[in-house]
């Protein structure tokens, strides 16, 4: 059985999802690594984003995943635990920081 840390690697080494492989075993990890109880899952999921990713949809599933946080528990904590960690996607995901910073900005 896999670690969160095995989960998190096996995210990033998919996250292009050039192939339906890379698409099922990214979603796999996602699917491993999102919890409900535990804010401390976007540490890992944040390292699924690339602009280059050839599949937007699931990349877009993995963003609401994250975005759970934000509606289900406290704004505040949520913003205090994203913001810093978009400084992870400025240089392989510049886009989907821009479009998390949008979407939290449309939320307030």
């Amino acid at each position: 059985m896999k670690n969160q840390e095995q989960y998190t690697q096996q995210l990033i080494e998919n996250k292009l999802m050039i192939s339906s492989e890379e698409i099922s075993l990214y979603e796999e990890a996602v699917e491993k690594l999102f919890d409900r109880e535990n804010i401390s899952a976007i540490d890992s999921l944040i390292y699924g984003f690339s602009d280059l990713s050839e599949d937007r949809e699931v990349m877009f599933s993995t963003l609401h995943a994250i975005e759970y946080y934000g509606k289900s528990l406290d704004l505040e904590i949520y913003m205090n635990k994203l913001l810093p960690l978009l400084r992870l996607l400025e240089k392989d995901a510049y886009e989907w920081s821009e479009t998390f910073f949008l979407r939290i900005m449309n939320y307030i």
